[in-house]
Protein backbone atom coordinates (compact mmCIF):
# COMPACT_ATOMS: atom_id res chain seq x y z
CA UNK A 1 0.00 0.00 0.00
CA UNK A 2 1.81 2.96 -1.17
CA UNK A 3 1.09 6.15 1.39
CA UNK A 4 2.19 9.30 1.58
CA UNK A 5 2.24 11.06 5.27
CA UNK A 6 3.06 14.44 6.70
CA UNK A 7 3.92 15.89 3.26
CA UNK A 8 2.97 18.68 1.05
CA UNK A 9 3.55 20.58 -2.51
CA UNK A 10 4.82 16.72 -3.99
CA UNK A 11 4.70 15.53 -6.99
CA UNK A 12 3.63 11.84 -7.75
CA UNK A 13 4.09 10.79 -11.03
CA UNK A 14 5.19 7.34 -13.42
CA UNK A 15 4.30 4.77 -10.64
CA UNK A 16 2.11 2.19 -11.10
CA UNK A 17 -0.24 0.56 -8.64
CA UNK A 18 -1.88 -2.28 -8.93
CA UNK A 19 -3.97 -5.03 -6.80
CA UNK A 20 -3.51 -2.69 -3.36
CA UNK A 21 -6.22 -2.67 -0.66
CA UNK A 22 -6.47 0.56 -0.66
CA UNK A 23 -4.57 2.16 -3.60
CA UNK A 24 -2.88 5.66 -2.54
CA UNK A 25 -3.15 6.30 0.92
CA UNK A 26 -2.66 9.99 1.77
CA UNK A 27 -2.58 11.12 5.36
CA UNK A 28 -2.06 14.55 6.80
CA UNK A 29 -0.88 15.97 3.58
CA UNK A 30 -2.07 18.82 1.57
CA UNK A 31 -1.36 20.51 -2.24
CA UNK A 32 0.52 17.56 -4.02
CA UNK A 33 0.23 16.58 -7.48
CA UNK A 34 -0.48 13.36 -9.07
CA UNK A 35 -0.49 12.80 -12.83
CA UNK A 36 0.62 10.12 -15.44
CA UNK A 37 0.17 7.08 -12.66
CA UNK A 38 -1.53 3.94 -13.49
CA UNK A 39 -4.15 2.36 -10.52
CA UNK A 40 -5.05 -0.80 -11.99
CA UNK A 41 -7.70 -3.22 -9.91
CA UNK A 42 -7.35 -1.95 -6.58
CA UNK A 43 -10.15 -2.17 -4.18
CA UNK A 44 -10.14 1.49 -3.27
CA UNK A 45 -7.91 3.45 -5.57
CA UNK A 46 -7.50 6.31 -2.82
CA UNK A 47 -7.71 7.29 0.78
CA UNK A 48 -7.92 10.56 1.32
CA UNK A 49 -7.27 13.70 -1.61
CA UNK A 50 -4.60 15.37 -3.31
CA UNK A 51 -4.95 18.91 -4.69
CA UNK A 52 -4.66 17.83 -8.03
CA UNK A 53 -5.03 14.86 -9.53
CA UNK A 54 -3.53 16.17 -13.13
CA UNK A 55 -0.87 18.42 -14.63
CA UNK A 56 -3.30 20.61 -16.77
CA UNK A 57 -3.82 18.28 -19.69
CA UNK A 58 -3.00 14.97 -18.54
CA UNK A 59 -3.93 12.94 -15.78
CA UNK A 60 -3.79 9.54 -14.49
CA UNK A 61 -5.15 5.96 -15.82
CA UNK A 62 -7.70 4.45 -13.86
CA UNK A 63 -8.36 0.35 -14.28
CA UNK A 64 -12.10 1.07 -13.78
CA UNK A 65 -12.99 3.97 -15.72
CA UNK A 66 -15.16 3.29 -19.00
CA UNK A 67 -15.91 6.34 -21.07
CA UNK A 68 -14.60 7.27 -23.94
CA UNK A 69 -12.53 9.14 -25.75
CA UNK A 70 -14.14 10.50 -29.42
CA UNK A 71 -11.13 12.63 -30.52
CA UNK A 72 -8.53 9.47 -29.92
CA UNK A 73 -6.10 11.64 -27.75
CA UNK A 74 -5.71 9.33 -25.27
CA UNK A 75 -7.73 11.36 -23.01
CA UNK A 76 -11.46 10.32 -22.11
CA UNK A 77 -13.66 12.81 -22.48
CA UNK A 78 -14.94 12.89 -19.22
CA UNK A 79 -13.68 13.38 -16.04
CA UNK A 80 -12.84 10.59 -13.53
CA UNK A 81 -14.96 11.33 -10.58
CA UNK A 82 -12.91 9.71 -7.18
CA UNK A 83 -15.05 11.19 -4.37
CA UNK A 84 -16.88 14.56 -3.98
CA UNK A 85 -14.20 16.24 -3.44
CA UNK A 86 -11.94 14.62 -5.98
CA UNK A 87 -12.20 14.61 -9.48
CA UNK A 88 -9.23 13.65 -12.41
CA UNK A 89 -9.82 15.61 -15.00
CA UNK A 90 -7.91 14.22 -17.95
CA UNK A 91 -8.09 10.52 -17.09
CA UNK A 92 -5.83 8.33 -19.36
CA UNK A 93 -7.45 5.45 -21.87
CA UNK A 94 -4.59 3.46 -21.51
CA UNK A 95 -1.65 2.89 -18.96
CA UNK A 96 0.92 5.29 -18.50
CA UNK A 97 3.87 3.04 -18.23
CA UNK A 98 4.94 0.18 -20.11
CA UNK A 99 7.52 -2.64 -19.85
CA UNK A 100 9.74 -3.72 -22.97
CA UNK A 101 11.47 -6.75 -22.59
CA UNK A 102 14.14 -7.51 -25.43
CA UNK A 103 14.82 -10.88 -26.29
CA UNK A 104 18.10 -12.21 -28.08
CA UNK A 105 19.51 -15.90 -29.28
CA UNK A 106 22.70 -14.83 -29.34
CA UNK A 107 24.90 -12.64 -27.09
CA UNK A 108 23.57 -9.77 -24.74
CA UNK A 109 20.58 -7.87 -25.31
CA UNK A 110 19.85 -4.43 -23.94
CA UNK A 111 17.25 -2.15 -23.85
CA UNK A 112 14.36 -3.99 -21.46
CA UNK A 113 13.50 -1.68 -19.12
CA UNK A 114 10.06 0.62 -18.05
CA UNK A 115 9.00 3.57 -20.57
CA UNK A 116 6.21 5.94 -19.80
CA UNK A 117 3.80 5.88 -22.95
CA UNK A 118 4.92 8.46 -26.01
CA UNK A 119 8.82 7.82 -24.72
CA UNK A 120 11.02 7.21 -27.82
CA UNK A 121 12.68 3.99 -27.72
CA UNK A 122 15.74 4.05 -29.69
CA UNK A 123 15.68 0.90 -31.95
CA UNK A 124 18.43 -1.36 -32.64
CA UNK A 125 18.73 -3.67 -35.84
CA UNK A 126 21.33 -6.14 -35.88
CA UNK A 127 22.83 -8.78 -38.15
CA UNK A 128 24.55 -11.55 -37.77
CA UNK A 129 28.39 -12.48 -39.41
CA UNK A 130 29.27 -16.22 -39.73
CA UNK A 131 32.53 -17.22 -41.45
CA UNK A 132 33.99 -20.56 -41.81
CA UNK A 133 37.65 -22.07 -42.80
CA UNK A 134 38.75 -25.58 -43.29
CA UNK A 135 42.17 -24.14 -42.54
CA UNK A 136 43.40 -21.84 -39.60
CA UNK A 137 41.44 -20.28 -36.76
CA UNK A 138 38.33 -17.67 -37.77
CA UNK A 139 37.83 -14.07 -35.88
CA UNK A 140 35.10 -11.61 -36.10
CA UNK A 141 31.75 -13.60 -36.12
CA UNK A 142 29.05 -12.28 -34.00
CA UNK A 143 26.19 -9.70 -34.05
CA UNK A 144 26.77 -6.13 -35.39
CA UNK A 145 24.81 -3.17 -35.45
CA UNK A 146 23.49 -2.00 -38.72
CA UNK A 147 26.30 0.38 -39.96
CA UNK A 148 28.64 -0.64 -37.98
CA UNK A 149 32.30 -2.07 -39.43
CA UNK A 150 33.29 -5.89 -39.11
CA UNK A 151 36.66 -7.09 -39.39
CA UNK A 152 37.01 -11.08 -40.15
CA UNK A 153 39.73 -12.40 -40.33
CA UNK A 154 41.32 -15.89 -40.53
CA UNK A 155 45.00 -17.02 -39.55
CA UNK A 156 47.46 -18.14 -41.81
CA UNK A 157 48.17 -21.75 -42.50
CA UNK A 158 51.90 -23.89 -41.36
CA UNK A 159 52.51 -25.98 -44.66
CA UNK A 160 54.70 -28.82 -45.10
CA UNK A 161 57.75 -29.73 -46.74
CA UNK A 162 56.11 -30.74 -50.15
CA UNK A 163 52.79 -28.53 -50.47
CA UNK A 164 51.95 -24.57 -49.65
CA UNK A 165 48.42 -24.09 -48.45
CA UNK A 166 47.36 -20.43 -49.79
CA UNK A 167 44.73 -18.39 -49.13
CA UNK A 168 42.69 -17.48 -52.15
CA UNK A 169 40.17 -15.20 -51.10
CA UNK A 170 36.84 -14.80 -48.99
CA UNK A 171 33.46 -16.25 -50.85
CA UNK A 172 30.39 -14.30 -50.33
CA UNK A 173 27.32 -14.52 -52.70
CA UNK A 174 28.75 -16.83 -55.16
CA UNK A 175 31.81 -14.23 -55.76
CA UNK A 176 35.12 -12.74 -54.36
CA UNK A 177 34.16 -9.97 -51.51
CA UNK A 178 38.01 -10.00 -50.34
CA UNK A 179 41.43 -11.25 -51.00
CA UNK A 180 43.11 -10.76 -47.64
CA UNK A 181 42.65 -12.95 -44.80
CA UNK A 182 41.49 -10.08 -42.90
CA UNK A 183 38.63 -8.43 -44.41
CA UNK A 184 36.73 -5.60 -42.93
CA UNK A 185 32.69 -4.10 -44.34
CA UNK A 186 30.36 -2.36 -43.21
CA UNK A 187 27.17 -4.74 -41.86
CA UNK A 188 24.21 -4.28 -43.56
CA UNK A 189 22.46 -7.38 -43.75
CA UNK A 190 22.87 -10.65 -42.28
CA UNK A 191 26.25 -11.75 -43.74
CA UNK A 192 28.09 -15.44 -44.25
CA UNK A 193 31.94 -15.51 -45.44
CA UNK A 194 33.65 -18.64 -46.81
CA UNK A 195 37.38 -19.11 -46.82
CA UNK A 196 38.87 -20.47 -49.66
CA UNK A 197 42.49 -22.07 -50.02
CA UNK A 198 44.24 -23.90 -52.91
CA UNK A 199 47.00 -26.32 -52.40
CA UNK A 200 50.14 -25.93 -54.28
CA UNK A 201 52.70 -28.51 -54.54
CA UNK A 202 56.49 -26.94 -53.78
CA UNK A 203 58.27 -28.24 -57.03
CA UNK A 204 61.97 -27.80 -55.81
CA UNK A 205 61.24 -29.84 -52.57
CA UNK A 206 60.46 -33.08 -54.99
CA UNK A 207 63.48 -32.07 -57.50
CA UNK A 208 65.57 -32.37 -54.11
CA UNK A 209 63.72 -35.10 -52.80
CA UNK A 210 64.94 -36.98 -56.53
CA UNK A 211 67.82 -35.59 -56.46
CA UNK A 212 68.78 -37.04 -53.23
CA UNK A 213 67.55 -40.23 -54.92
CA UNK A 214 69.23 -40.57 -57.59
CA UNK A 215 72.47 -39.20 -55.52
CA UNK A 216 71.53 -42.69 -53.45
CA UNK A 217 70.48 -45.22 -56.38
CA UNK A 218 73.65 -44.12 -58.74
CA UNK A 219 76.54 -45.73 -57.20
CA UNK A 220 74.76 -48.53 -56.08
CA UNK A 221 74.03 -49.54 -59.54
CA UNK A 222 77.68 -48.59 -60.48
CA UNK A 223 78.88 -50.60 -57.89
CA UNK A 224 76.35 -53.28 -58.95
CA UNK A 225 77.37 -53.53 -62.80
CA UNK A 226 81.16 -53.66 -61.64
CA UNK A 227 80.28 -56.63 -59.51
CA UNK A 228 78.34 -58.49 -62.47
CA UNK A 229 81.66 -58.19 -64.63
CA UNK A 230 84.12 -58.97 -62.24
CA UNK A 231 82.22 -62.61 -61.91
CA UNK A 232 83.69 -66.00 -63.62
CA UNK A 233 82.26 -67.37 -66.37
CA UNK A 234 80.25 -70.33 -65.40
CA UNK A 235 81.59 -73.54 -65.50
CA UNK A 236 81.29 -76.30 -68.12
Amino acid sequence: MPSLCNSSNSVISGNSIEKSRSGIWLEYSSNNRFYRNDLIDSEVHVFKSVKSWDEGSVGNYWSNYREVDSNNDGIGDTPYVIDAKNRDRYPLISPSICFIIVLNSYGVASGSGRYEYGTTVAQATEYFVSATSPYGSVTGLGWYARGSTATVSVTQVDTDFFTNIVFEGWKMDGGTASTSPTYSFVVDKSTTLVASWRIEVKTIAICLVAGLILLIITPLAILAVKRKRKLPPPSQ
